[in-house]
């Protein structure tokens, strides 16, 4: 019984690692849309204990991606990810008013022209240069984060169908079981 345990446990020690550039295009591209919203709760509940860290755990998630996606992504596009995420957290972070109250300096995050908007079009941007076999992936996660953005945002959802639906999420995944 001994020598049995000793083989097992050698198997287990030489067993090869988890591959997890799958999953971390997946999150990148996931994140890299999503963060979108958590500016938005950012904005609606300004200095809120559950939003003031939704967007530096997003970025974490997407440096942790970025350096798992080294070979998949050149040095200087991450770079200018990890800068865009930071401004993001920069706005994000609430600020003290002259009376000592905490206060975010946004308000609507959903317009093309408000303040950290430019910023997460870019990341978006960025996101997407990710190359070779991970970029279904990267596809993958951020079809999934606008359907989500999009759900979120719907009031009525009998609307989904002409505003967005699944297919892009399908067709993604479509590509990957190609792949094998």
């Amino acid at each position: 019984m001994n020598g049995k345990n000793s083989v097992d446990q050698a198997a287990v020690q030489t067993s090869p690692s988890p591959n997890l550039k799958p999953w971390a295009a997946y999150v990148l591209g996931h994140d890299c849309v999503f963060i979108r919203k958590w500016q938005v709760l950012c904005g609606f509940f300004r200095g809120e204990q559950g939003t003031v860290n939704a967007v530096p755990n997003a970025v974490a998630e997407i440096t942790d991606s970025l350096e798992i996606l080294k070979a998949e992504i050149t040095s200087t596009t991450a770079k200018k990810i990890q800068i865009a995420c930071r401004k993001l957290v920069e706005l994000t972070q609430p600020r003290k008013t002259p009376k000592g109250r905490k206060y975010t300096e946004y308000h609507f995050f959903h317009e093309s022209s408000s303040k950290g908007y430019p910023e997460w079009s870019q990341l978006m941007s960025l996101s997407e240069t990710i190359v070779g076999p991970m970029k279904p992936w990267q596809e993958l996660g951020a079809a999934v984060a606008r359907f989500r953005l999009k759900l979120s945002i719907t009031k009525d959802k009998a609307q989904l169908g002409s505003a967005i639906s699944l297919k892009e999420v399908l067709r993604r995944s479509a590509d990957l079981v190609e792949q094998g």
